[in-house]
């Protein structure tokens, strides 16, 4: 690179990290603007008082698979706070207190898959075997998926619904945050090939045994040691464009910033405000407009007694998915208050029919799921609860609207994009975050020999 030029980054969520990772590794001067006072973007933990502990925005499971997030990670010195399972073990719990576990060991990879869905005793022969030749025609790319929901292309292929309720809608929520009524069937089939029919350590599960914030809060430190600019609490009003080229952006505050090269991660409708502010043709970012987005409920219980046994579980027949035992999954009982023995999350994807409901009624509710899937806690008493209704947590990516997912170059000859929603043929996860943020620095590369 002839001379050292200069990339803003507006938004410092996952993929602007993994984009100012990679840029500033390769000689790039880099400054970063983001609204909220530290990194991470939608992946952070904020502490309560009254619990005396934090709890994360909205329980995340890892996947093996998430390869870019986790070379973050390893370059941030946080990826042993992690746990990870030696072999995939996934347990469903059912409304009648009955449980059932996909469980792959000895295996890794797909043979575990397949070992764990035989041993699965709350589904039929018949269901498993129509699971299975489903993965056959994965296997041997006999698929045919263009232009179908994951329940179309389910239903084409002879699932029961008995393998729908009890197999395929946990696993669709749990990787595409979407119904399968909506959700297209081409992102399943790709998380299945790279989480379940790749590597074998993919297969795995994997979670933080940290608050969220911990998992990135090293960047600020790292990223400035290495020459990088970081404006905390700074919004970005508008970009100045001339001649299809970004020369300069302006914040809210009314300062301006120039550089050569500009990467926008913020939100389809963050940037639509951005772009309604500019001088430029609006018409050609009208795309933006095919996005919304879907909720997604996290519940934080905190109990007189502890759950034991269980680090997480699929919850079958009910309107809470999964749970999550914090005190199981988090490094060590950190609480001071012993009062607080038992602390559990439970997540509801895809939740706008519930996010208008009273969230104490909500919480109550959902803990009357919990009681009746483990018997264990019936007597058991909610001291403190937390609710947190995120209605913009996750784009909402349909079988209608994947085909304006962008590519990271747009029409401005410097203006990149990068975000979970743009197209990386992943779900809007925060691999999918990091990816894209690798996919933006790839194209401004592309432009030096």
């Amino acid at each position: 690179m002839p001379e050292k030029k200069k990339v803003i980054i507006i938004g410092c969520g996952v993929a602007g990290i993994s984009a100012a990772i990679e840029l500033i590794q390769a000689g790039f001067d880099v400054e970063i603007f983001e609204s909220k006072n530290f990194p991470g973007g939608r992946v952070y933990s904020v502490f309560d008082g009254i619990a005396n502990e934090e709890h994360d925005n909205g329980q995340h499971l890892l996947s093996g698979a998430y390869f870019h997030f986790f070379e973050i990670l390893k370059v941030l010195g946080t990826d042993n706070l992690v746990k990870r399972q030696q072999n995939l073990r996934v347990v469903f719990s059912y409304s009648n207190g009955e449980k059932d576990i996909l469980d792959g060991s000895p295996f890794k990879g797909k043979i575990g898959l397949l070992a764990g869905l035989l041993k699965l005793k709350k589904i039929s022969l018949k269901s498993k075997y129509h699971i299975t030749t489903f993965f056959s025609k994965l296997l041997f790319n006999k698929l045919e998926y263009d232009d179908k929901t994951v329940r179309e292309l389910l239903i084409m292929n002879h699932q029961t619904g008995e393998a729908i309720q009890r197999f395929w809608e946990p696993l669709a929520l749990a990787t595409l945050n979407s119904s399968i009524d909506s959700a297209p069937a081409e992102l399943l089939i790709e998380v299945l090939n790279k989480a379940f029919f790749a590597d074998k350590e993919a297969s795995t599960l994997i979670f933080p045994n940290v608050g969220l914030s911990s998992l990135l809060a090293p960047f600020t430190h790292w990223f400035s040691e290495k020459g990088g600019k970081i404006h905390f609490g700074q919004s970005i009003k508008k970009l100045m464009i001339k001649d299809d080229k970004v020369e300069a952006i302006e914040t809210k505050s009314g300062d301006i910033y120039y550089a050569d090269y500009f990467i926008s991660t913020v939100q389809p409708n963050s940037l639509l405000k951005i772009i309604s502010n500019s001088e430029t043709d609006t018409a050609k970012f009208n795309y933006l407009k095919n996005f919304d987005f879907s909720t997604i409920i996290s519940i934080y219980l905190w109990l007189d007694r502890e759950l034991k046994g269980i680090d997480f579980s699929a919850m079958i027949g009910t309107k809470t998915q999964w749970l999550f035992n914090r005190r199981e999954i988090l490094n060590e009982f950190s609480n001071t208050n012993k009062n607080f023995k038992g602390h559990i999350a439970l997540t509801i994807s895809s939740g706008d029919d519930l996010s208008k409901e009273d969230s104490e009624k909500l919480a109550d509710f959902c803990f009357d799921e919990v009681k009746n899937c483990f018997p264990e806690l019936k007597g058991a008493k909610i001291l403190h609860k937390k609710v947190i209704k995120d209605k913009f947590a996750t784009v909402r990516l349909t079988q209608k609207n994947l085909k304006f997912r962008p590519k990271a170059e747009t029409h401005l000859k410097n203006f990149f994009l990068a975000g979970d929603w743009i197209d990386t043929n992943l779900p809007a996860t925060i691999e999918g975050a990091a990816l894209s943020g690798r996919n933006a620095i790839r194209d401004i590369k592309s432009y030096f020999p």
